[in-house]
């Protein structure tokens, strides 16, 4: 059993897996677990939820939760906003990096998608468009840690 996301990234990558991999139920659970009792994780605030549905077209209340963990020095963004799954979605979205259609597809959660991190992802600041970079985000059927 894995004691932190390391050792499930480093378990995947032994059974072949080097960028992502589709997760069983209990191996989704046992990394959302390990994440969720990381040091500065962030929920998304429900009206960034509410806004992210709307912006894939995902039924209203889909979302539950969707969690991020800044990058050290990006904890929050000079104009004052605290960054969140919006930035990540918007920035992926506004500038086309995934199609629309793939990523609701990914938060329905068809399967549990596990993206392994390298040097974190940058988005743009919903906000004022300056960069943010994110260790790792999740929700419910996909993780980029």
């Amino acid at each position: 059993m894995e004691k932190t996301i390391t050792d499930l990234k480093e378990s995947l990558q032994r059974e072949g897996f080097d960028r992502k991999a589709i997760l069983s139920g209990e191996q989704m659970r046992t990394a959302q677990e390990l994440l969720d009792g990381s040091d500065g994780a962030l929920d998304t605030p429900p009206e960034e939820l509410r806004y992210i549905e709307g912006l894939l077209n995902l039924p209203l209340g889909h979302l539950k939760q969707f969690r991020i963990i800044p990058a050290p020095g990006y904890e929050q963004c000079r104009c004052g906003r605290t960054p969140s799954a919006l930035d990540i979605t918007a920035t992926a979205a506004r500038n086309h990096i995934h199609g629309k259609e793939m990523m609701r597809d990914t938060l329905i959660g068809f399967a549990n998608l596990f993206e392994m991190a390298q040097d974190g992802r940058m988005a743009e600041c919903f906000g004022c468009g300056r960069p943010m970079l994110s260790s790792s985000y999740w929700t419910s059927g996909y993780m980029y840690a």
